[in-house]
């Protein structure tokens, strides 16, 4: 197989992961979550940010948020069914489905 089917095929197998780990989240564009509790970590995707909600260690992770412009994802166990939702421009709050 050449590099460029070989390239191709990564491509298709990481667009398809990204929309499988994306799905289970619900998307509200410029929205935010006061939280006391969370964590912050810097990365280069809304795809990164989802798996660090999914793997996050100190607390059951039930949301985040994703600030694309400074690729800023945090990560919060709270969501819109326990905390109010606020406004904020440029961010991205992913609430999981079906968890409360």
């Amino acid at each position: 197989m050449d590099l460029y089917k070989t390239t191709f095929l990564l491509g298709t197998l990481l667009s398809a992961v990204s929309a499988v780990v994306l799905d289970e989240y619900a998307k509200t564009e410029g929205a935010w979550i006061l939280s006391l509790v969370k964590r912050e970590y810097s990365v280069g995707t809304v795809l990164e940010c989802a798996i660090k909600c999914n793997i996050e260690p100190a607390f059951t992770c039930r949301s985040f948020m994703y600030v694309e412009k400074d690729q800023e994802c945090l990560t919060i166990p709270a969501n819109g069914k326990i905390e109010s939702v606020l406004r904020r421009t440029s961010t991205s709050l992913y609430e999981k489905k079906g968890k409360s």
